[in-house]
């Protein structure tokens, strides 16, 4: 295939942290592939009316290698990115190959969302203008249908553990005390725009002020601009793990189970959980046909690139799908002595090859069918049906 330009949004490269950051990841698998990588922030993109300038572009920075390099706290060795330092331009409102001018270079064939923070709505605005045929993954308005807590409350209830989203606190405790009632000992309070393990409170429901905690903690999240709360029923099974199985463009790619670190009840690796990889042939049919369901739901919504986090064995129960940008893929890699990043940049690139074909002319998808016929001979028929599909959806939806 040929050399790709593609663009990462992410929080500052030097604040990702080498060995975890599942971008920093997928950065080296995709210059591995001979593809390039580009760099910025919400906080670089620039809307100029001046149509003679290119009205939507970024300040990028390209990533040209990775060299190993010791951690500074962990007993190991991590690649670590290396950037040209050098500034310039990419236009995001031309088609991919194209630029704008001498100061600035060629429209990347995609654009990744990984910052953590996928709450600004001006960035997310500016990802659903981009050019048609850049594929944006995951795309803005597909991050904002799919909010990691909300939607899996509202959508799969019967997959979620028991639960209430509010800002309201005598909302809240009257849910607590259903659950006590149920002879529940612990309640889950988390803030619906927050990752990491960041803003998880755990309320123990035989304290005696356990109702004033809650009031506490809403006052606290109603003083800030993201109110809303998830109450949600605690799972014991929390000590044996809760488990980030990685899919991207509907396949699934790896797994993590993060499991809390000594008498703790939070399993974020950001909070010192331990992320142990789990072989995917290990994790039971119905887990996997539970996280299915989420999987093709969020592929429709344009959700490639997801976690779906799990807990418990017998009765699996999802309480999370994050496609922002997850963290585990990196650990599953050097535990399980596989290329895992560069599985998820081949199916990465899939994705963005289905996206081209959807957004191409008659023509285009006409070599792809014969392309199609001289590949796959066996499954021609199945194949050039979806990729027809697909530009028909495209084309008349």
């Amino acid at each position: 295939m040929m050399q790709k330009n593609v663009l990462f949004i992410t929080d500052p490269i030097d604040s990702l942290e080498p060995g975890h950051d599942t971008s920093l990841g997928l950065m080296e698998a995709a210059i591995k592939h001979g593809d390039r990588v580009f760099v910025t922030t919400p906080k670089d993109f620039v809307i100029n009316s001046d149509s003679h300038v290119g009205n939507i572009y970024a300040a990028v920075r390209e990533v040209t290698s990775f060299v190993k390099q010791q951690h500074p706290t962990k007993n190991k060795r991590v690649s670590a990115p290396v950037t040209n330092g050098t500034v310039v331009n990419m236009t995001l409102n031309y088609p991919p190959g194209s630029s704008a001018g001498k100061n600035s270079i060629a429209a990347p064939v995609a654009v990744l969302q990984r910052q953590d923070d996928r709450s600004d709505w001006s960035t997310q605005q500016i990802a659903t203008r981009l050019h048609p045929k850049i594929c944006v993954l995951n795309g803005g308005e597909a991050t904002l249908s799919t909010e990691d807590k909300i939607a899996i409350v509202t959508d799969f209830p019967d997959l979620c553990p028991p639960s209430m989203i509010t800002a309201n606190a005598d909302k809240l405790i009257g849910f607590a005390e259903h659950m006590k009632y149920e002879g529940d000992q612990k309640l889950v309070l988390k803030a619906t725009q927050s990752y990491g393990g960041n803003d998880v409170k755990i309320i123990q429901l035989t304290d005696v002020n356990w109702q004033q905690q809650i009031r506490d903690y809403t006052q606290e999240k109603n003083a800030t601009k993201r109110p809303m709360i998830v109450a949600q029923k605690f799972l014991s099974d929390v000590k044996n793990g809760d488990m980030r199985i990685f899919y991207i463009n509907g396949k699934p790619i790896a797994a993590v189970n993060r499991v809390p670190s000594h008498e703790e009840t939070l399993a974020n690796m950001a909070q010192g959980g331990i992320g142990i990889a789990v072989p995917l042939r290990n994790i039971s049919p119905t887990t996997m046909a539970a996280v299915h369901q989420v999987v093709d739901w969020g592929k429709r919504q344009g959700i490639v690139i997801v976690g779906i986090d799990v807990i418990g064995q017998d009765r699996p129960y999802i309480t999370e799908l994050n496609p922002g940008s997850p963290t585990g893929l990196i650990e599953a890699q050097e535990q399980l002595g596989q290329d895992v990043c560069s599985e998820a940049w081949v199916a990465i690139k899939e994705a963005i090859h289905e996206h081209q074909i959807a957004h191409g002319n008659l023509l285009s998808l006409h070599w792809q069918f014969i392309s199609e016929l001289f590949q796959h001979p066996g499954s021609y028929l199945a194949n050039v049906t979806a990729l027809a599909q697909r530009w028909l959806i495209t084309r008349f939806s």
